[in-house]
């Protein structure tokens, strides 16, 4: 596959030999648009910590430099190469799962390919974080009307359907990225970048 232009640009690659099939990937824009600037803005009214509400999107690692992911087209499949250079990245992951539960956890994200983003939810999460504190957020459930998801949700329900536990520590609570930046049952992984110049 050639290498994109803004990817030549950046002259760095992420290493991804450091990261496994099932691994979570969260990316936060440079420069974000108005949009991730609200996804901002109501994670940390939801009270997360600093650090936490700076992930704007979620996706589930495949391999071969493909993620698994919700956006506004739906749940779909493409290459990590359009995160490079525009977005900060962070990969987590849960050591304690086996080989074959890594493979269960992405197969458990691709069989969603094609279903439609959760706008109805999203819009419920941000209108709960102008009006609720941060216990009252927290008691706010995330879940799926009929087929559609969101990024954080894609990975949470393919998380607890292999697992057999929640991501988070908190009972039928919204999943954000913030959610899943916070989770301590994922820890990070070191990112290492190759120079490609």
């Amino acid at each position: 596959m050639p290498i994109p232009a803004q990817v030549r640009n950046f002259a760095f690659f992420p290493n991804i030999d450091d990261w496994l099939p099932g691994d979570l990937v969260l990316v936060a824009p440079v420069n974000p648009d108005w949009i991730h600037r609200q996804i901002h803005a109501a994670q940390m009214r939801s009270g997360y910590a600093a650090e936490d509400p700076q992930w704007q999107h979620a996706a589930v690692y495949t391999g071969d430099g493909y993620v698994c992911e919700a956006g506004t087209s739906g749940v779909r499949y493409a290459p990590i190469f359009s995160y490079v250079g525009e977005h900060l990245i962070r990969v987590r992951r849960d050591f304690t799962l086996s080989n074959d539960e890594r493979w269960r956890l992405v197969v458990q994200a691709i069989v969603r390919l094609g279903q439609p983003y959760n706008f109805r939810e999203i819009l419920s999460v941000y209108r709960s974080s102008l009006s609720m504190s941060w216990t009252s957020a927290l008691g706010t459930q995330l879940v799926a009307h009929g087929k559609s998801i969101i990024c954080s949700q894609l990975y949470a329900t393919a998380y607890s359907a292999v697992a057999g536990r929640q991501v988070s520590r908190f009972v039928n609570t919204s999943v954000v990225p913030a959610t899943l930046s916070l989770s301590a049952v994922l820890s990070d992984v070191s990112l290492h970048w190759k120079d490609i110049v």
